[in-house]
């Protein structure tokens, strides 16, 4: 008798004939009792009968276990010999994929040296190609003072404003970009002396156009200054050498009490200097660099706290009041020239 067919793992007995006093079913029932079976069919049939139907029904087991070995032992047997077969094959290209793998190692470990060796070559041509560059600096930069040195030793004012700015421009881009390196340490100490020369040149250079009123050069020897060195150098310059001598001699007590217009044509005169001033050095145009601002006004208001303190005095209200609103007034015309 064949076994129905059924999902993996399921057992299903084979159905008793019907004859029999029994259900095949009870015996795979969980609450199975032996002594419940023999108790509930008792009553259908003895002892005798019970136990010659129940050894109809081992037949039918034994007969049904017999066909699933059958079928069992072929499928095996068939695994068997393709699973021998499969092994033969394995075995077959077991030899090939090790060589495989074996290449693959050793082309894997010839491509990472290759990378490695890569790495250094191009990271030693970057060296090169930076120190290349630096060189490249440094050579700029010896000649621009090889021309700056010459322009240094000229006394021709023509060919210094046409040569100077565009030397010192070019030669201060070249060493921004190489002085940090052990190469420049090499040239800077006669670049710093050379430097020195040329801000005391260009420094009375400046003065003598400022003396002379020529703005055009004094807008380039200032630019050419604040390129060698920066914006507060210059104003540091403009308030010690141009400022401080022309405000000392003007704003005083004694400049006060000889002006016929007293604090009012004192306040005049200033504000004369301030457009002077303002025609000569309003033309730059530098970054954050602005003398009427940050030289002159400054200069100016120190000056009249502290060398004309006699416009604070309250002794006299109506010439304090006079010298108020002329302070005022004076201070609007000093912010609208700005």
């Amino acid at each position: 008798m064949m076994i129905p067919n059924s999902a993996p793992g399921d057992f299903v007995l084979p159905k008793c004939p019907q004859e029999l006093c029994f259900n095949a079913d009870e015996f795979i029932k969980e609450s199975f009792s032996v002594d419940q079976f023999l108790q509930d069919h008792r009553r259908n049939a003895n002892l005798e009968i019970m136990r010659d139907d129940l050894g109809i029904y081992l037949k039918t087991l034994r007969s049904a276990m017999i066909e699933l070995i059958n079928k069992d032992y072929t499928e095996f047997i068939s695994l068997s010999t393709n699973l021998i077969d499969l092994d033969k094959r394995l075995d077959n290209i077991q030899s090939p994929i090790g060589q495989l793998s074996g290449h693959i190692r050793q082309t894997h470990g010839k491509l990472a040296n290759t990378i490695e060796e890569m790495n250094v070559y191009i990271k030693k041509k970057k060296q090169l190609k930076l120190q290349k560059q630096v060189l490249t600096n440094i050579r700029h930069i010896e000649h621009s003072m090889k021309v700056l040195n010459q322009l240094h030793n000229c006394d021709d004012e023509t060919i210094i404003l046409e040569r100077i700015l565009s030397e010192i421009t070019f030669i201060q881009f070249h060493i921004n970009a190489c002085k940090d390196k052990p190469e420049f340490e090499k040239i800077s100490t006669n670049w710093e002396s050379l430097k020195q020369c040329l801000l005391t040149k260009i420094q009375n250079l400046l003065l003598r156009a400022y003396n002379n009123r020529e703005s055009s050069k004094v807008s380039c020897f200032i630019i050419a200054l604040v390129n060698l060195t920066d914006v507060t150098h210059v104003e540091k310059l403009i308030n010690q050498e141009i400022l401080a001598p022309l405000f000392d001699e003007l704003i005083n007590e004694e400049s006060l009490a000889s002006d016929p217009r007293s604090l009012e044509g004192l306040f005049a005169r200033v504000l004369s200097h301030v457009d002077s001033f303002k025609q000569i050095f309003g033309a730059i145009e530098i970054d954050s660099f602005n003398l009427l601002v940050n030289c002159m006004i400054p200069q100016v208001l120190k000056r009249f706290t502290l060398y004309v303190k006699s416009i604070f005095a309250p002794g006299n209200a109506d010439m304090f009041h006079r010298r108020y609103k002329e302070s005022t007034q004076f201070l609007d015309q000093l912010d609208c020239s700005r």
